[in-house]
This record gives C-alpha cells, structure tokens and sequence, in this order.
C-alpha cells in the first residue's frame, strides 16, 4: 500500500485519482466546535468537462446511508469566507474548514 498525505490543501483532483485507482481516502475536517474524520467514498464529476465538483463522504457524524454509499458531499470550491459548504444528506449544512487529507491505494507496479 502507498499512504499519501496531503496537508498544504484540498488537492481534488489527487482525491479523484486515488478513488478512480480503487484506492481510499480519508478527510479531516473543522467547525468552531470540534474536528473530525470522513471517509472519501466517492467523487461527482461535472458533465462537460469532467472535474471534480463534490467528494462524496461516509461522515461517522451522520445516520450510515443505505443504497447510496455515502452520506454527506463536500464541495471542492470554497464560499465566500473560505469555508467548505459541507451538505448532509437530509439538507443540513455545516460550514468547514479543511485540516487535512490522507490516502490509501495499491502500489503501482
């Protein structure tokens, strides 16, 4: 297994190579309240040309979601307080700072 972390900022399209390798990643992320950790389940890509717009995620902080594999989208593009806009599955938003990012994927060889 090869483990990249990335610390300097959300890098999606990094993300998207892992996931799209059958790789993992996880994500750490901030409120004024507590940090905590997701599990990248997924991306969304944008029809035309092909970017990534969203990573899905399995927030431990939210109810498991059934069919769908993930239960919350983070989008990659920050808001105009360069904050995520961190969007659960039942409409509930969070405003977020990303800490940091780590990978798990097969080697290549």
């Amino acid at each position: 297994m090869e483990i990249q972390r990335g610390r300097t900022g959300l890098d999606a399209e990094a993300i998207a190579t892992v996931i799209q390798h059958s790789g993992v990643g996880i994500i750490q992320l901030r409120t004024e309240a507590k940090n905590w950790w997701s599990v990248i389940s997924g991306i969304e890509l944008h029809r035309a040309t092909g970017l990534v717009t969203h990573l899905l995620l399995l927030d431990s902080s939210q109810p498991l979601a059934w069919g769908s594999g993930f239960n919350a989208r983070l989008p990659v593009t920050v808001d105009e307080n360069s904050k995520y806009r961190w969007l659960s599955m039942d409409a509930g938003t969070r405003s977020v700072l990303f800490v940091a990012w780590y990978s798990m994927a097969k080697r290549k060889n």
